[in-house]
């Protein structure tokens, strides 16, 4: 079974939060331009790029680890309107939304279960404003 199929088969319901964290590290360095996309199910969905090698300094990761943990650094993964309800001044928050798409081939909306296109751009601007 490749590491890129666990969220297909299921498997990855039997990964810790250190497996899916490795996995998601490595996927993100193997995919093509680091790049990470889901298909509406929620798998991951971007080819690995042609690299010779992957490149995961171990001493990177573990400052970084060190730095979340000491400053009690909170990464959440659910809808923005969710996340920011407890946000407060000072607070940083990140917004990946999808790109608006160039044309009508490059749509790139469609990767949550309810699309994410131009409306809700709008409405995600409003939010980030305020």
């Amino acid at each position: 079974m490749s590491i890129r199929s666990v969220d297909r088969t299921g498997e990855i319901l039997r990964y810790s939060n250190v497996q899916r964290a490795a996995r998601f590290i490595y996927l993100n360095k193997a995919g093509y331009n680091g790049l990470w996309r889901v298909n509406s199910k929620g798998q991951n969905n971007v080819p690995y790029g042609s690299h010779k090698k992957i490149n995961v300094p171990e001493k990177v990761i573990i400052q970084d680890s060190k730095y979340l943990k000491e400053n009690n650094v909170k990464i959440l993964n659910q809808n923005y309107t969710e996340a920011i309800t407890s946000a407060k001044e000072g607070d940083f928050v990140y917004f990946d939304p999808p790109y608006i798409p160039v044309n009508q081939t490059a749509n790139f909306t469609n990767y949550t279960p309810n699309g994410f296109g131009l409306v809700q751009q709008k409405i995600l601007r409003d939010t980030a404003l305020q």
